[in-house]
């Protein structure tokens, strides 16, 4: 499960048109660095995510002897990865096979409770737009001169 971050979405039309095909792919992993990093720092800052998380069921806090959300082993926070990265997409995600269970939750029951700073849709949040297209544009800035 993954997100995918767009370079026209981020970055104004004066900059692309400035830059190289590697110099995009640069800022790409760098606005991949900054959502993956935000969407770990979401298990901790409640202020990243892109809906509140929702209280857990009293048989599940039984079970697992704690009311800890989305931590058992910490496998799905630790498989936070950016993939592919091109000149014009870069994507973030988990290969935890329940990951997307947890982040858009099930017909049968499970409530959401997004970890990655986007909306069902793909918007990301106000928040970690800011942040990446900063880091994208600083990457760029930093290899285009003029």
């Amino acid at each position: 499960m993954g997100l995918g971050i767009s370079i026209r979405d981020a970055i104004s039309p004066a900059l692309l048109k400035a830059a190289s095909a590697e110099t995009l792919k640069k800022a790409l992993r760098a606005g991949a660095t900054v959502l993956a990093r935000d969407t770990r720092l979401s298990w901790k800052e409640a202020g990243r995510r892109p809906l509140p998380w929702a209280d857990l069921a009293a048989s599940t806090i039984k079970g697992k002897g704690n009311a800890t959300i989305l931590v058992d082993t910490g496998h799905l926070k630790d498989s936070i990865t950016i993939g592919e990265v091109t000149d014009r997409t870069a994507t973030v995600g988990s290969d935890a096979p329940y990951a997307p269970y947890h982040q858009f939750g099930t017909k049968k029951g499970l409530q959401a409770r997004p970890f990655i700073p986007a909306s069902a849709d793909g918007k990301l949040t106000e928040l970690a737009e800011k942040e990446i297209a900063g880091a994208m544009e600083a990457a760029i800035k930093s290899e285009v001169k003029g």
